[in-house]
C-alpha cells in the first residue's frame, strides 16, 4: 500500500510540473478536455475497479 501511494504522490507532482510549464492557451484546452471527457474517463474507471 504504501508503494502505490508513493506512486500517486509521485504522478501528481509530474502532472503539476507539467501544468505549470504549458501556455496559459494550451492550459485552457487542456481544461476543456477534462471537463468534456473526464467524467467518462472516471466512470469507466470506477466500473473497471468494481469488477
Amino acid at each position: 500500500m504504501f508503494f502505490v501511494r508513493r506512486i500517486t504522490v509521485a504522478l501528481l507532482l509530474a502532472g503539476f510540473r507539467m501544468w505549470r510549464r504549458l501556455p496559459p492557451a494550451e492550459r485552457r484546452r487542456v481544461w476543456g478536455a477534462v471537463r468534456r471527457h473526464g467524467p467518462r474517463v472516471a466512470s469507466s474507471l470506477a466500473r473497471r475497479g468494481r469488477r
